[in-house]
């Protein structure tokens, strides 16, 4: 899958994230953060056809499951 984003907003999203990792609070300490994450949802609801599922839980659910496993949680 490829998601599409302009470079400033990444460029926002990775220190975003960085951020994340170093201190685990998420909280958003610049407006651009709230527009990159709109840019990304967008990128996201392009490419995604599960929100739009009635099963929707029920696809999440597993998803989940197996991004944790995956990160060892």
């Amino acid at each position: 899958m490829t998601l599409e984003i302009d470079h400033d907003a990444a460029l926002v999203l990775l220190a975003l994230l960085v951020r994340f990792d170093h201190t685990e609070v998420l909280s958003l300490e610049h407006p651009a953060e709230t527009a990159a994450l709109w840019a990304l949802q967008g990128a996201l609801d392009r490419v995604l056809v599960e929100p739009f599922d009635r099963r929707y839980d029920e696809l999440l659910a597993p998803a989940r499951a197996r991004v944790a496993e995956r990160a060892g949680s």
